[in-house]
């Protein structure tokens, strides 16, 4: 995970900025199962005021499939953090990830992290059929667009 992000964050996020251009206080990362997970290590991994984006769109993340990895993320970050200053829209299939989903996005409300806006959402369906909705309605959060 952490040699993909430093990639991203400092070869193909600033290659993208400085060729078509963007606005950084924009950045939404959307991620799907392995994709979904990534999202969350993303988010957990830096600092708040130091966030590569501003919003994280997990879907149906795989975190039945890494362990404890996932939980840990969260947990190391709560012990040096009480705030978390991003948008975090995190859905799952009814027939996909769900239980291990909810319960991870449990465990993140649970926290009460300061200045976090957070969605977590079923979507009816499977595993891959719930990418279009929770993209369009993820990208809606993501830009302020309400609960």
């Amino acid at each position: 995970h952490g040699a993909f992000f430093d990639f991203l964050r400092q070869e193909l996020l600033p290659y993208i900025e400085d060729t078509i251009g963007g606005d950084r206080s924009r950045r939404a990362l959307f991620g799907h199962s392995h994709g979904g997970s990534f999202a969350l290590y993303a988010m957990f991994s830096e600092s708040p005021g130091r966030h590569t984006f501003a919003a994280y769109l997990a879907s149906d993340a795989s975190v039945s499939c890494l362990g404890v990895a996932p939980y840990r993320w969260e947990q190391d970050y709560a012990s040096a953090h009480s705030g978390l200053p991003v948008r975090l829209h995190l859905s799952y299939a009814t027939l996909g990830n769900h239980d291990t989903n909810r319960a991870y996005a449990d465990a993140i409300s649970q926290r009460g992290y300061r200045d976090l806006d957070f969605i977590a959402k079923a979507y009816a369906g499977t595993h891959g059929g719930i990418v279009p909705q929770a993209l369009r309605e993820g990208m809606g959060f993501a830009c302020g667009a309400g609960p």
